[in-house]
């Protein structure tokens, strides 16, 4: 059941505690609306290059596993946040740099459900469809409301038919995705069967997040955003806090110079 929750900053003792008592620590972060802010524009979005600095420090540490876990594909990913010896995960976690590939009759699917989707709302005020390779997102951000309700109509007559594909909310968005991808849930539960051992921290601030925070029962999570409702444990209000959870983080972990 959904709690109000307490701010992860305001508990720092505690959690610190925990962290000194851990053998080493799974994080997992989300991109947009946690690690950057949102953008008007996907491409807009940009790491700011303090969290890019605590997080290279984190990717070093030897008991620090850094995942980035996205709805973004994974070369995208890899470029907005640019720092070595982290795990990218993106299509929510499908992406784990295997090769991964989809079956024909599910490729041919999804690109004329991109195209189609793509053609029918070209014509709409502040609709944006991105193409993400394996998947695409139908995006409404500063859109007005007539060409959000028709741009919804479009996405739910087009995939809703199409049992290889199924649609994602995210915030002011859409993601198509094709049926075969699990969420980030199991993203997480996979990355940490290598390592059961580890504390898991998890922060997001989306939907495909919820799902997420109730894997990791034993660990840290934190919901990005206001401090409302959610299945995570903590709250943090935006980026900005999230790089302060970085760098206190950081200091906290043991082996960790002063």
């Amino acid at each position: 059941m959904k709690s109000r929750m307490p701010h992860l900053l305001d508990n720092w003792p505690a959690i610190a505690r925990r962290l000194q008592r851990a053998p080493s620590v799974a994080l997992f972060l989300d991109f947009d609306g946690t690690l950057a802010k949102i953008a008007p524009k996907p491409s807009q979005a940009r790491l700011p290059n303090d969290t890019r600095r605590h997080l290279t420090r984190l990717a070093r540490h030897r008991s620090v596993q850094v995942c980035v876990i996205s709805g973004r594909d994974r070369a995208t990913l890899r470029k907005l946040v640019a720092v070595p010896r982290v795990r990218y995960l993106g299509l929510y976690g499908w992406q784990n740099g295997r090769r991964m590939a989809l079956d024909p009759l599910t490729h041919k699917t999804l690109d004329l459900a991109r195209q189609t989707v793509t053609d029918r709302v070209a014509h709409l005020s502040g609709i944006l469809v991105e193409d993400k390779r394996l998947a695409f997102a139908v995006h409404y951000r500063g859109a007005p409301l007539a060409s959000v309700r028709q741009a919804r109509q479009v996405v739910r007559t087009v995939v809703l038919p199409l049992r290889l594909l199924r649609t994602l909310p995210a915030k002011k968005a859409w993601d198509i995705v094709p049926a075969c991808f699990a969420g980030k849930e199991d993203a997480v539960l996979r990355e940490l069967r290598t390592s059961p051992e580890s504390l898991a921290i998890y922060a997001g601030d989306d939907y495909a997040d919820e799902r997420a925070f109730n894997v990791i029962p034993k660990g840290i999570s934190i919901h990005v955003g206001a401090c409302r409702r959610s299945n995570a444990q903590f709250c943090l209000r935006d980026p900005d806090e999230v790089r302060e959870f970085l760098e206190k983080l950081e200091k906290a972990l043991p082996g960790t110079k002063p």
